[in-house]
């Protein structure tokens, strides 16, 4: 392995050969389970839940996320969020949350879905 300047920028050369490749790679190999989320975002968009009962923050956060090639479900508080989740036909992959709301809280909604038989692995 050599460290070269090229141009003010350092550049890693692995420089690898023989026996010595299988050794390198053993070696770059991360430790533990790794996920590797690029493979994912390719297959599909991630569907995001933004539960929130302020409607300017929450179309600012839907705008925002959208653009970052989201897809949004928008709820207006907990029990039309937990209603959302409760139809198994609704693929959610992340549920964003304010904690203070009216009918059922964030907190509240975080116990509905960790409690939930399917649902409770939804971060």
């Amino acid at each position: 392995i050599e460290t070269k300047n090229n141009n003010g920028n350092d550049v890693t050369d692995f420089g690898l050969q023989g026996h010595g490749v299988l050794q390198a790679q053993q070696q770059l190999k991360p430790r533990g389970p790794a996920v590797c989320w690029e493979r994912l975002l390719h297959m599909r968009s991630i569907r995001v839940m933004v539960v929130e009962n302020d409607d300017c923050t929450r179309h600012v956060v839907t705008a925002f996320l959208r653009n970052c090639n989201y897809e949004v479900v928008e709820a207006a508080n907990g029990l039309e969020a937990w209603k959302i989740l409760e139809d198994l036909t609704n693929h959610i992959d992340l549920v964003l949350t304010e904690v203070v709301m009216p009918c059922v809280s964030g907190i509240g909604l975080l116990s509905k879905i960790t409690g939930h038989k399917t649902r409770k692995n939804i971060p």
